[in-house]
């Protein structure tokens, strides 16, 4: 009782948002918390899309996390966009 007045509740640590993964989030990607594995894997993947090699939608890894993104396209439910228009 002591500890939760003086705020010192043990809180539980943040898990990888990844789906299926259930390791410790370690690191952040865009606000999301990730294990560092999978933030490596979003990371090469981004690098890729940075270079024009693959359009937004194709983004695979992203996309699975992409919905916890407040700015992310899918997010604002512009799913249907079509990427040549812009």
């Amino acid at each position: 009782m002591l500890d939760w007045i003086l705020g010192l509740q043990r809180k539980e640590k943040p898990k990888c948002k990844y789906p299926d993964c259930g390791k410790p989030a370690t690191t952040h990607w865009a606000l999301v918390d990730l294990c560092d594995e999978h933030r490596e894997v979003i990371r090469k993947e981004t690098y890729v899309y940075y270079r024009n090699r693959i359009t937004y939608w194709n983004r695979e890894e992203y996309h699975k996390i992409s919905h916890f993104i407040p700015w992310s396209r899918a997010m604002n439910g512009k799913e249907d966009v079509d990427e040549e228009a812009m």
